[in-house]
């Protein structure tokens, strides 16, 4: 079962890069459209950020497991176990890399 979800998660991984890859591949291809450019260049964080912070969290979760055991969260009074620490974990990753994007951006 084990060798199942790290082969699930690997293709998941591969897709959200490739997907990625794609939008800077579309972005690359219209650097000439002006409408386009600017909208990127002002929007930078949201456009590009916030996708490779998808990315960043889900590679913490998902590909640097390393127990067998499910992962366990216990804080502000609840109790998290299994699938529900992992989502909890991905969560907190994801908002402290969206966080680190929008206090290092510059408007």
């Amino acid at each position: 079962m084990d060798g199942w979800r790290q082969t699930i998660n690997l293709v998941i991984a591969i897709a959200d890069i490739g997907g990625t890859a794609v939008l800077i591949f579309a972005l690359w291809a219209n650097r000439f459209d002006l409408v386009l450019s600017e909208l990127v260049i002002k929007n930078f964080a949201a456009i590009i950020g916030l996708p490779f912070s998808f990315i960043g969290a889900f590679v913490v979760v998902a590909l640097f497991r390393q127990g067998a055991d499910p992962i366990e969260f216990e804080g502000f009074g609840l109790h998290f176990k299994g699938a529900s620490g992992e989502l909890i974990l991905w969560i907190l990753c994801f908002i402290a890399i969206s966080g680190a994007i929008r206090l290092l951006w510059r408007n």
